[in-house]
């Protein structure tokens, strides 16, 4: 059995957020880093074996992955000393090079976020709906929603598309409820013809959505600052709360 547990993880994804925020950086940059996380600790590498029963060497693994996100995104480096005091810069290229060759270079799958974009992109010409509405009312509570998905691991084990139209339907329940009977008419024969789960598999994921979001560690999400609770923080993430370079 692995020490490291859904916790471990969440305080991870928070982690993450706050180098992100410090660095004025897209938050999806999160999703991309817990993409490769996930994937690379499912590998049979003995680096991925190692960190699923070492939590600096999970560190480690968030780090590079982290690492690996921004340079995709941006084309930017972060100094070593953001990731001090776990892990040297040597140890976080030897990770990146680690996760790199491992996933075969198939490091930029699509995120939620992503996929929700390109399907509210095919909606929104079918549906009557102003700017406003779309913009902070549907577009921003996706976000919202695809943002907190990340910090849970019961996303990890769905499709990105699945969470992502999960979350549009979310959104559009707090909508006029024309738009929201044509947008969710829309949405469906999108489903019946694109590859998507069954919308039974969709229901209970906009359900666990709705949870997660109404969870106690939800505290402070709409100000852009997860608060994750003292008690899911392991040790290792507690010497990290000085401010980041």
């Amino acid at each position: 059995k692995t020490i490291i547990t859904a916790d471990d993880r969440l305080a991870a994804v928070d982690w993450c957020y706050r180098i992100v925020d410090n660095h004025q950086l897209d938050h999806e940059i999160v999703e991309s880093t817990m993409g490769l996380v996930d994937r690379f600790l499912s590998t049979s590498t003995e680096a991925a074996r190692d960190s699923l029963f070492d939590r600096k060497k999970f560190m480690a693994v968030v780090a590079a992955a982290l690492c690996v996100a921004v340079k995709m995104s941006h084309g930017i480096s972060f100094c070593s000393k953001c990731f001090f005091p776990f892990c040297s810069a040597e140890d976080i290229g030897a990770m990146e090079s680690s996760i790199v060759n491992k996933l075969s270079w198939q490091l930029n799958p699509p995120t939620s976020t992503q996929i929700a974009h390109h399907i509210l992109s095919l909606l929104w010409p079918c549906v009557d709906v102003s700017e406003p509405t779309w913009g902070r009312a549907i577009l921003e509570d996706v976000k919202l929603q695809l943002k907190y998905a990340a910090r849970d691991y019961y996303f990890t084990l769905k499709r990105p598309s699945t969470t992502a139209l999960a979350a549009i339907l979310n959104a559009v329940n707090r909508v006029d409820k024309q738009v929201r009977q044509a947008f969710v008419l829309d949405a469906f024969l999108l489903i019946a013809k694109a590859d998507f789960d069954s919308l039974e598999d969709l229901l209970v994921v906009k359900n666990r959505l709705v949870a997660s979001l109404l969870g106690s560690s939800a505290v402070n999400i709409h100000a852009g600052a997860f608060k994750d609770t003292e008690e899911a923080k392991p040790t290792c993430f507690k010497e990290l709360e000085a401010p980041f370079c």
